[in-house]
Formats: C-alpha cells, structure tokens, sequence
C-alpha cells in the first residue's frame, strides 16, 4: 500500500515556480505602498498649516492659481517669497485650479502623493533587483519598511514636498544606473585578509563606481531634484 502511495504521488505534476520580473516585483511593490498609505492616511483630519511649511506651500499654490504671482498672501503686504522654491507651488496652483478651496486641496493630495511615493518604491525597488540584484528580504526591511511607519505614511501624505523630493531623488538614480549596462558585482573574497590575493576585487569595484554616464544623464541629475522636488 506504501508503494502504491508512492507511485500515485510520483505522478501528480509538480506546480511550477512563480517567478516576476524585476519590472513586475516594482509595479507590485509601488501599488502595495500606495495602498497601505490611502487606507492608513489621516492627513485630512489635520489643518493645513499645522506643520508650517505645508501652509506656506499651500498659499503660494493659491497666489499662483489666482494670478498674483509668486507671493505670501498669508502674511502683511503679500511680500514676494523669498526662501520657498516654486516647483511643488505650482503642483499645488494646478489643485487649487481644480478644486477652488483649502479643503480640496488637501484631499488631492492626499490621493496624490500616496501614488508618489508608490512610484518612488517601484523605482527604488526595480533599481535594488534589476541593477544590484538585492535579495527580496532585504529590499523589503530597508526600502519598503521605512515607508510604512506610521509617521512616514501621515507625513509624506500632507501637503509638503518630500514626495516630490523623494520622487526626483529615484527617478536621477534609475537614469543615472540605466546610463550604463549592468556591470558583474565585485565579490568579496574569502580569503585571510593580509593575503595580497583578498585584495584583487578593488578594481572591479573601482570600475562600478568610476564609470561616467553621459551628459545628459548629468544633467538629469542635476536639474531633476530642483525641478521635481522642491
């Protein structure tokens, strides 16, 4: 009876494997983090203002979306903004265009930015598996992890510009890797460490970082971050 047992359980067809791609492992990852952060975001049971800077922001986007141009309407005289950069401001303006109060203005963004810092997680974990190959666990306890405190989700889903900081920060980081084909990863030897021989890894480890992107890749890191971000 055993071996007939046996045999029938020889003949059940394994199921195969499930494996993604990298590009399927982000999408999946991106639309977790944005998930997690619209179900779990409190933002809008918090006045705009109650950080400062989100205030600041948002009555810059106002200025802009009403024509008077680059100024703080929310202090005397309606000085021009000095110390704010316009980037983020200009998100906001095209929100007040769409809603027309502080109220819809928070809601947008409170869908908005969770689909952000989705993007920068499927970014973020593409370039972990596609580029470096990091394993899953790890990916997962330093990329996805520290997005999910509970102080990161009622932050970065407030009307601030970190996302968008964030968002240029990865996006500079994926152009900057795609510039150049994937290189094989040093591996660190084994060996006793005075052994002339341990040390024969520093030049391809050299050679990953030396590397120089084009231009254009420079200059996606350069204005990427000012553009998007601030």
């Amino acid at each position: 009876m055993p071996l007939e047992a046996g045999r029938l359980l020889s003949t059940v067809p394994e199921r195969p494997s499930i494996s993604l791609s990298p590009g399927r492992e982000a999408v999946l990852a991106g639309v977790l983090i944005a998930a997690i952060y619209l179900a779990a975001s409190l933002s809008t049971a918090l006045l705009v203002g109650a950080w400062n800077d989100d205030g600041v922001y948002t009555v810059l986007g106002k200025s802009l979306a009403e024509g008077h141009g680059y100024h703080s309407l929310h202090l005397v005289g309606d000085p021009v903004q000095v110390k704010y950069p316009p980037g983020f401001p200009v998100v906001l303006a095209l929100l007040w265009r769409l809603t027309g109060s502080v109220d819809g203005v928070q809601r947008l963004v409170s869908v908005l930015h969770p689909i952000v810092i989705g993007v920068v997680a499927g970014l973020l974990w593409w370039l972990g598996r596609e580029r470096f190959g990091i394993p899953r666990i790890l990916l997962g306890a330093f990329v996805v992890a520290p997005l999910l405190f509970d102080a990161s989700i009622q932050y970065f889903t407030i009307p601030l510009s970190e996302p968008w900081f964030m968002l240029g920060w990865a996006a500079v980081l994926v152009s900057w890797y795609h510039a150049e084909p994937p290189r094989r990863p040093a591996v660190l030897p084994t060996r006793k460490i005075r052994s002339p021989a341990c040390w024969k890894w520093l030049p391809t480890l050299k050679s990953n970082f030396s590397s120089k992107p084009t231009m254009p890749m420079v200059g996606v890191g350069s204005i990427a971050p000012v553009g998007l971000s601030l």
